[in-house]
């Protein structure tokens, strides 16, 4: 976890973490605003040969504004055909991302 800054004055927060997809972890990270939104989300390693597509920023940018709670492949996100697992995976890794986030910012 980093803590971005300008000056004195929080701007956001960087979580750098893995996943796994079907056969392999792919990296990725994400990009929160000082209130937890999630501003942006990333793939940088992807190593399996099926679900790249969950790489794509279009796909990525389903996350945005997410501030914890209800979060369901499916309902809330689209699948992605041939990256079932690991956009599953994401979705359940990215709940847990929120839940770490907010009880590392609650001990500040």
């Amino acid at each position: 976890v980093y803590t971005i800054q300008d000056s004195s004055t929080i701007i956001g927060y960087l979580l750098l973490t893995r996943a796994k997809g079907r056969y392999d972890y792919f990296d990725y990270g994400i990009l929160y605003s000082p209130d937890l939104s999630i501003i942006r989300v990333y793939v940088t390693v992807y190593r399996s040969t099926h679900g790249a597509a969950i790489s794509q920023k279009k796909w990525l940018n389903q996350f945005k504004g997410y501030q914890g709670g209800n979060l369901e492949l499916g309902a809330d996100i689209d699948a992605v055909s041939g990256g079932t697992i690991s956009s599953a995976s994401l979705v359940n890794d990215i709940k847990r991302c929120h839940t770490l986030m907010s009880a590392i910012l609650s001990k500040q």
